[in-house]
């Protein structure tokens, strides 16, 4: 008996040992059964016990866990009630900007021609002459100056204004466009003088001037006719002369068609 004593003492002292060692702050202890005979001290065995024991090499240490960073979080100010909204910036838009070069800007004609252009709407018809051929001599100068003239309210300016773009000959050959305006001129002389202008300066306006051959003027439908023939024939006008060559009441403005269609 004594000796089962002094063997439990024995254990209770391990136990106790283990109980007064410092225990980590983060820890995890394994439990080992242990078989323990107890043995008199008649040298006999007694019964064998098993029994947990805590031993101090089981207790593994783990480390202490590492301080977790979290990234800082933005918190966006809002703005305090009752206090006004900050203004906020002027929308941006493209701006076109239109740049002019001096090179495209419409030149302007010299005082000479500018002289002689005022006389085209002269009273007396022999200084209106002398001005259309002073104006032709200018060439191209003459043409900037008598083109203007062709919206005059006078009927005999624009008559003497097409005169002087046909007297200035080549010096004319960019004012096409405004002579093709005056086909549709209110005065049957004008669209006589128009046409007969983009004859002799030459001109691509074809259709315009194929829509003159149903001009209730025959002189104007004749001329138009001519014009047609010193030209190159879109298919729309081909058709125009074909349709006038057979059926205008005049043998002249017919017989001018079939030429224009022949050459």
């Amino acid at each position: 008996m004594r000796s089962q004593i002094a063997a439990y003492s024995v254990v209770l002292a391990m136990l106790g040992a283990c109980a007064s060692e410092p225990t980590p702050t983060v820890a995890t202890t394994s439990t080992e059964l242990v078989e323990l005979t107890i043995v008199s001290n008649e040298g006999t065995a007694g019964r064998a016990r098993t029994i947990e024991v805590t031993p101090p090499s089981a207790t593994a240490t783990r480390p202490a866990p590492t301080e977790t960073r979290r990234s800082p979080v933005r918190i966006a100010k809002m703005p305090t009630p009752g206090l006004p909204m900050p203004p906020k910036a002027p929308e941006t838009r493209p701006v076109e900007i239109t740049l002019v070069l001096l090179d495209d800007l419409q030149p302007e004609a010299s005082a000479e021609a500018q002289a002689w252009a005022k006389k085209l709407s002269a009273q007396n018809a022999a200084e209106r002459s002398k001005a259309i051929t002073a104006l032709g001599a200018l060439g191209a100068d003459g043409a900037l100056a008598a083109a203007p003239l062709l919206g005059n309210p006078s009927a005999d300016v624009r008559y003497c204004a097409l005169s002087a773009l046909i007297a200035a000959g080549h010096g004319a050959a960019g004012m096409t466009n405004s002579i093709v305006g005056r086909l549709q001129d209110t005065d049957a002389g004008v669209r006589h003088q128009a046409l007969r202008a983009l004859r002799l300066l030459g001109s691509d306006a074809s259709d315009a001037i194929a829509a003159c051959l149903t001009d209730t003027v025959w002189t104007v439908r004749h001329e138009a006719a001519r014009a047609l023939g010193a030209m190159h024939l879109t298919d729309a006008a081909k058709k125009a002369l074909d349709h006038t060559s057979r059926f205008d009441r005049d043998e002249l403005v017919r017989r001018a068609c079939r030429m224009a269609l022949d050459r």
